[in-house]
């Protein structure tokens, strides 16, 4: 059976200025076959999120410790990514399909917004920038799809073209298949989990 790491539970967040100073900037060595957005994560790799730094490798490298990893490695590497408004289970339906098909490595977006919150990056917008402009998930579904596992990519890929880009450029760099499941519920089941929505992530 595969070895899960979960995420901490009760944890206080941190002020950045309580953190140990971030690790000197490394010189990342991945491959040129990144043609979108590799590029500019080499020239600056960290950014900046309040008072602290968030240092790119520090990341991938211990929230990649938290993912589970598959106990067997699929025959052919396939690529799945779900789109769909706000609050239509798009997790739920990629941890069922995690559940379903067990080769799969799932990076999660809400994941990772929780792992920074948790170790006192609690600005928002600066995580978001961070998640979205430096592409954390797809260095590392990079990685793992090196490795010969199959990935998840859990976050909502009808909301930036760029995401489309990037996951398809993975499925050409490795010769696999990028599938888009979309995700649908009835409106009135959204509006209700919308008027009962609350921050998990960023509490107030």
């Amino acid at each position: 059976a595969p070895k899960q790491n979960k995420f901490a539970t009760g944890q206080a967040a941190r002020s950045p200025s309580t953190l140990p100073p971030p690790a000197a900037p490394v010189r990342d060595s991945s491959p040129n076959s990144w043609r979108i957005s590799i590029g500019s994560m080499k020239k600056n790799s960290n950014l900046r999120a309040g008072r602290a730094e968030i240092n790119f490798l520090w990341f991938v490298k211990n929230f990649g410790k938290l993912l589970v990893l598959p106990a067997r490695k699929p025959k052919k590497q396939i690529i799945l990514a779900p789109a769909g408004p706000s609050r239509v289970g798009k997790t739920t339906t990629m941890k069922f399909i995690q559940t379903k098909l067990p080769y799969f490595v799932r990076i999660a977006h809400d994941g990772m917004r929780l792992f920074l919150y948790r170790r006192g990056w609690t600005d928002s917008p600066a995580v978001e920038n961070f998640i979205y402009k430096k592409a954390p998930s797809f260095y590392m579904a990079d990685k793992f799809l090196e490795k010969g596992y199959g990935v998840l990519l859990d976050d909502n890929f009808a909301s930036k073209p760029i995401k489309l880009g990037l996951a398809r450029e993975l499925a050409r760099k490795y010769k696999t298949k990028f599938f888009l499941v979309k995700v649908w519920a009835p409106a009135g089941v959204v509006r209700k989990r919308l008027r009962g929505a609350k921050s998990a992530i960023f509490p107030d």
